[in-house]
């Protein structure tokens, strides 16, 4: 008995290492990238709950901001700063989004202005038309219309609308919503590490 329960834990072990490695298989740079598009993707989800968004976002500007730290912690005081440096001044994003990230952790929470927007779908008709036509003996044609036939629209046909809650900061000054921001600022994020990566700058 002593010997099976011995071999099941060894089994269990087994199974515990195994699974370990598959979730140290991302550095952490990218756990943190997968886990800022993780929050980003629930943002979408509760959208119109804007408690809830709001937790989400906090979640993903601390998840987003990570990357950018380690980063910065691996060429800090190195000859490497300078490209770090050049590429946080250069991208207004990257600028606005720290700022927004150092606020919400040691200021206050996350602040964005809330509105609903009335989202409208209407379908797509293709009429039906007669082809009238006069013909000669010849087999000319004397005259010719093009009458479309119209078809009465039933109310399960009408355009549906939705209303959905549209979140803004107020301090940016671009047309963009707050989903369109993060998605920018996410990508260029991952833009920022390969680049590092592929630079030699910093580990993958």
């Amino acid at each position: 008995m002593f010997i099976i329960v011995s071999q099941t834990l060894k089994s269990r072990g087994k199974i515990a290492k195994a699974a370990e490695g598959t979730i140290k298989f991302m550095s952490k740079k990218q756990k943190k990238i997968s886990e800022a598009a993780y929050f980003y993707s629930k943002m979408l989800t509760v959208r119109n709950n804007a408690e809830y968004f709001h937790y989400e976002l906090s979640a993903f500007l601390s998840a987003a901001r990570s990357p950018l730290q380690y980063t910065y912690d691996e060429v800090k005081g190195t000859t490497n700063q300078g490209w770090y440096d050049n590429k946080i001044i250069n991208s207004p994003i990257l600028q606005f989004f720290k700022d927004k990230r150092d606020i919400n952790v040691h200021v206050e929470p996350i602040q964005t202005n809330q509105n609903l927007d009335l989202k409208a779908f209407d379908p797509v008709y293709v009429s039906d038309a007669v082809d009238v036509a006069i013909l000669r003996q010849d087999g000319s044609v004397v005259e010719r219309d093009v009458k479309p036939e119209s078809t009465p629209i039933k109310s399960s046909e009408l355009g549906t609308a939705t209303l959905v809650m549209r979140y803004d900061f107020s301090d940016w000054t671009g047309q963009e919503d707050v989903f369109s921001l993060c998605k920018n600022y996410l990508d260029e994020v991952k833009k920022f590490v390969e680049e590092g990566i592929q630079k030699g700058f910093i580990s993958n």
